[in-house]
């Protein structure tokens, strides 16, 4: 596969753990608050730390690849891109599994505005070379 390709790939795998596993997503929301609170001195999240690290090497091989290939824009460095994508889907995912969006009656399913936003990820960081 292509750097792009991969890069969609990855980013698919928020849609499946929101589809998957909201009460997951849940569950790391209030998390996230009781660790940013101050209750948890740094060396009590290194065991969160080393299991989240999974995100950077999927992102790190896919930056890699793409340096190569030139089907995604690398002009942003690594860890930029990296932070940029992992908070936007996290944060869309995990807002929509808590039910912090506002959902008009008749909508019944939010997951198309997530593969709404995946696409404008991907469209924004895929070149001309991906696109084929």
């Amino acid at each position: 596969m292509t750097a792009a390709e991969e890069f969609e790939t990855d980013l698919n795998e928020f849609i499946l753990l929101y589809r998957n596993h909201k009460d997951l997503l849940r569950f790391n929301q209030f998390f996230n608050i009781y660790a940013g609170s101050g209750h948890m001195g740094k060396g009590r999240m290194q065991a969160y730390l080393e299991r989240t690290s999974i995100y950077n090497e999927f992102f790190h091989r896919v930056y890699v690849k793409a340096q190569k290939d030139g089907t995604l824009r690398t002009d942003l460095p690594e860890d930029k891109f990296f932070a940029l994508v992992l908070h936007l889907m996290m944060a869309a995912v995990t807002r929509y599994a808590v039910g912090l969006v506002y959902m008009p009656a008749d909508v019944q399913d939010p997951e198309p505005e997530l593969v709404m936003l995946k696409n404008m990820i991907l469209n924004t960081f895929r070149t001309e070379r991906g696109k084929d």
